[in-house]
């Protein structure tokens, strides 16, 4: 039984500190935004503390200004003859990993948060907050569909908001991310990390068996994110992220200037899916 350890990896840090597992993104320089390397060890660290018996709650985190500012551009455009879906099919399983774990799993979100980083957090349990945290579903701006990451919002906001959110790819504050259920608790009068410590503290007065019988019940209780949703989830992101459409949205991001949406009429759009 492992009761305190530090595993190394190279894009992010994982402590385990007794009932507390602590992973920290560690792509400040990049807003810790998510390419093949973070999805891959972030999959590995949650899939290694979900095996670890004496683990009890696992917190995830983003060193610097940002929690995660969704995908690596960079990665993304440079995606033409890789295997779209396997890389889209790598970023579903690393939040079913994270939404099926049996431990309590937190999310300290800070900064920007943007697309798939959104898709991270919402697949936790409990997401705690800054009160200057920023949110938005970009991927429509870039001609990108939020396909992997949509199950885990609308299971927390409601098909409606989640709609209303990702057609205008708007910015808003954490207190509407709150109001819409996105996010649990709103750091206001103290810091993140001491909010996120007054709820593991709360959580570790409850019988960990206990505690696991319940995470079982809700799972099957409630409609599951199954298999075939995550494969209709992977298959909407993938054709958006080979669409002429996303090449033209990322181009113009790296260029500084508003897309040119006028050469996609909603009929093309229509004929690529």
């Amino acid at each position: 039984m492992i009761s305190n350890r530090t595993t190394p990896y190279s894009t992010l840090q994982l402590d385990i500190q007794g009932p507390i597992a602590s992973i920290v993104l560690n792509r400040p320089e990049k807003g810790n935004s998510l390419d093949e390397f973070l999805i891959r060890e972030l999959t590995d660290a949650y899939s290694e503390l979900n095996t670890i018996d004496s683990v009890r709650i696992i917190i995830l985190s983003g060193e610097g200004r940002h929690f995660c500012t969704g995908a690596d551009l960079t990665w993304v455009q440079a995606g033409k003859g890789k295997d779209l879906r396997a890389e889209s099919l790598a970023l579903a399983n690393l939040f079913h990993t994270i939404a099926s774990s049996p431990k309590a799993t937190i999310a300290t979100v800070q900064g920007s948060v943007y697309g798939g980083g959104i898709g991270l957090f919402a697949a936790n349990d409990f997401v705690v907050a800054s009160r200057e945290a920023i949110f938005a579903f970009r991927d429509v701006r870039l001609g990108l569909v939020p396909g992997t990451i949509a199950p885990y919002v609308v299971r927390r906001t409601g098909a409606g908001k989640a709609l209303q959110l990702m057609l205008t790819g708007r910015r808003f504050p954490a207190l509407e991310a709150w109001q819409t259920g996105l996010v649990d608790e709103v750091a206001r009068n103290i810091t993140p990390r001491e909010k996120t410590n007054q709820l593991t503290e709360k959580i570790l007065f409850g019988g960990p068996e206990a505690q696991l019988a319940i995470k079982e019940m809700i799972t099957t209780l409630r409609p599951p994110i199954d298999e075939a949703t995550r494969d209709y989830s992977v298959g909407i992101l993938t054709r958006a992220r080979g669409s002429a459409e996303a090449s033209e949205g990322i181009k113009a991001f790296f260029e500084k200037r508003r897309p040119d949406w006028t050469k996609f009429s909603i009929r093309q759009k229509q004929s690529d899916l």
